[in-house]
C-alpha cells in the first residue's frame, strides 16, 4: 500500500470528528451510491455516468466508507479512508487508481468532508493558463437538464504532470454571483434550481508555472 503520510493525517483528521461524533451519540451514517450523477456532454449527447459508488471503495472488512482524497504525489490516485462498523475507531487506509482515460477530481461535501472522483476526462471542462501563466484561466460551460435542478459543481487544479497542485485563488461566478477560496488545489459550489445557464470557472496560479484544470458537474437531485 502507498503512504501518502500529509494527505492522510488530514483524512484522519476528519476521521477523528466523525469518531467524536459517535462518542456524542450520534452514529456513524453509511454513505451509499456516489451522492448525484456527474453530467456528461459526449457527441452532443447527454448522458450520466455513475461513479464508484462509496459502499464498494472499501473491502468487506473495514467497510464503513469515510472519506478521500486525490493523492497530490501520485496522478490519477484516489486516497481513501475506511472503518470497521463495529470498531469505527479501527481504520484502513486504501487507495484506488484511475483509469487511463479518467481524472481524480475532488468534492468537497458540507460540512467539510472531501469526496475523490474518478472522471471521464472528455466529460469534464479543461482550460489551461499556458498562453499566459500570469493571468486568470478560465472555462465557461451550460449544462443540459429538463427544469430546474440542484447541481454540485467542483473545480480542480494540475500541474502539467496532472498531479493536483495549489494556485493563489480559484473561483465559480453563476448568473453575477461571484464564489472564490484562496491558496486551493479544489473548489466546490452547491447551484439551487440551475436550469441551463452557462457556468464561469477561474483560477490564478499566482506564479508564472503553467497550470491546468478541469471542472465537472453533478445533479443531486
Amino acid at each position: 500500500m502507498r503512504i501518502f503520510s500529509a494527505q492522510l493525517f488530514k483524512l484522519y483528521a476528519l476521521f477523528l470528528v466523525a469518531i467524536a461524533t459517535v462518542a456524542l451519540g450520534a452514529p456513524l451514517v453509511r454513505r451509499k451510491g456516489s451522492h448525484g450523477s456527474l453530467i456528461c456532454s459526449e457527441q452532443n449527447a447527454l448522458t450520466k455516468r455513475a461513479d464508484i459508488p462509496f459502499e464498494e471503495r472499501c473491502p468487506e472488512e473495514y467497510s464503513l466508507y469515510i472519506a478521500s482524497l486525490c493523492s497530490i504525489d501520485a496522478p490519477n490516485l484516489m486516497l481513501i479512508n475506511c472503518a470497521r462498523e463495529d470498531e469505527p475507531d479501527v481504520i484502513f487506509d486504501t487507495d484506488y487508481t484511475c483509469e487511463d482515460d479518467e481524472i481524480c477530481i475532488d468534492r468537497t461535501e458540507f460540512p467539510e468532508t472531501p469526496h475523490a472522483f474518478c472522471i471521464k476526462k472528455k466529460c469534464g471542462l479543461p482550460f489551461d493558463n499556458f498562453v499566459r501563466p500570469d493571468l486568470d484561466a478560465c472555462g465557461s460551460r451550460g449544462y443540459s437538464v429538463s427544469g430546474p435542478v440542484n447541481l454540485v459543481v467542483a473545480m480542480m487544479t494540475y500541474s502539467t504532470e496532472m498531479n493536483p497542485i495549489q494556485v493563489n485563488y480559484q473561483n465559480v461566478k453563476y448568473k453575477g454571483d461571484l464564489a472564490f477560496v484562496n491558496q486551493v488545489n479544489n473548489f466546490t459550489r452547491v447551484i439551487n434550481g440551475y436550469n441551463g445557464e452557462n457556468i464561469d470557472f477561474c483560477f490564478n496560479g499566482g506564479t508564472t508555472q503553467k497550470v491546468q484544470a478541469f471542472a465537472a458537474a453533478w445533479i443531486t437531485d
